[in-house]
């Protein structure tokens, strides 16, 4: 990665046994990620996230972590 450059990097993750998010407990996870020139640290950024799994079907609707989803309701508006 050139200096001041840009790229993109997908580094899978395996976490055993997680607590997953839901609307009753919305658990998050603090993940951290350090970036490193040899074993230097040049950046860190940390988030807070939740893991879930969002499924849509025509059976069901959506269900998240297999739960149906109460009804979304809802506008994608906008105004200029």
């Amino acid at each position: 990665l050139p200096p001041q450059g840009d790229g993109v990097l997908r580094i899978p993750l395996c976490v055993e046994s997680p607590y997953l998010w839901n609307l009753d407990s919305p658990y998050l996870y603090t993940l951290s990620c350090t970036l490193f020139d040899g074993s230097t640290a040049v950046h860190t950024d940390t988030q807070r996230v939740g893991l879930r799994r969002i499924t849509i079907s025509r059976q069901q609707g959506v269900c998240i972590n297999g739960v149906r989803a109460p009804l979304l309701s809802g506008v994608n508006r906008h105004q200029d």
